[in-house]
């Protein structure tokens, strides 16, 4: 793994391998609210700053805010945009017809190569940018927000004895499947029960999907009280063994 001191406060980023590519991960730890104006002016596109624009409640918009500004940071840090060219790249998540889609990033009119998710809630921002033709899924999940009730509603029966009521279990279980269902998606809605999260030997997890699709998964803490995870899912005919797919020219680490 290589990472990188925060570029400015609240911005770490880091390259994590999983199934056999890497995975540039830029977290970002949103400050204080008097703070955000001068984020707006350096990070956002006109299309986005309108967009900010129109989001009614504060807390929606500051998540917004931070999603925008850790993937453009990320972006930076692995070499595909130009710090001085941030405010030109538009980050859409939605189709024309305003429904939820995988993030892609424009550089004016033209789009970049390259495969992006990104989570975000009023506190922190995890955006992932995958190496090679391969797709991520990044999700993370607060410790406290994994109720009983998200276990009840929306566990198989596999995961709710794998979780044994312990409510960090049930965070990385409710992440991973959430990661997995980013990284295959093709504008389907999540449905959770789809997906089955596992924990194998070793510490090593996976989600597997009933379309067949079944893939690792990587998990860890960004920060106190808070789990994450990133799913990579490889194209159908992708052949085995591959070699390593990189994201980042040696001489950058």
């Amino acid at each position: 793994m290589t990472s990188s001191e925060p570029s400015e406060a609240g911005f770490r980023a880091e390259v994590r391998l999983v199934d056999g590519g890497e995975v540039a991960i830029g977290r970002y730890a949103l400050p204080a609210a008097a703070q955000l104006g001068p984020l707006v002016d350096q990070w956002l596109s006109p299309e986005e700053a309108s967009v900010l624009g129109r989001l009614r409640s504060p807390v929606a918009a500051r998540a917004w805010l931070g999603g925008r500004v850790a993937i453009k940071q990320a972006l930076v840090w692995c070499g595909r945009v130009d710090v001085a060219d941030a405010h030109r790249v538009s980050i859409r998540s939605r189709t024309s017809g305003g429904k939820r889609d995988r993030p892609t990033a424009w550089l004016d009119a033209t789009p970049l190569e390259a495969s992006l998710s990104l989570t975000h809630d009023e506190q922190m921002a995890i955006a992932a940018i995958g190496a090679g033709s391969a797709t991520v899924g990044v999700d993370t999940v607060r410790i406290a927000d994994a109720t009983a009730s998200v276990e009840a509603a929306w566990f198989t029966p596999a995961e709710k004895r794998l979780c044994s009521g312990r409510r960090t279990r049930r965070a990385i279980v409710w992440a991973v499947k959430e990661a997995a269902y980013k990284a295959i998606q093709r504008g389907e809605p999540f449905r959770p029960l789809r997906l089955e999260a596992s924990l194998e030997a070793h510490g090593h997890w996976r989600c597997a999907c009933d379309t067949g699709e079944r893939m690792p998964v990587d998990v860890w803490r960004p920060g106190p009280g808070r789990v994450a995870a990133l799913a990579r899912a490889r194209p159908a005919d992708a052949a085995a063994p591959r070699p390593r797919e990189t994201l980042l020219a040696a001489g950058d680490r």
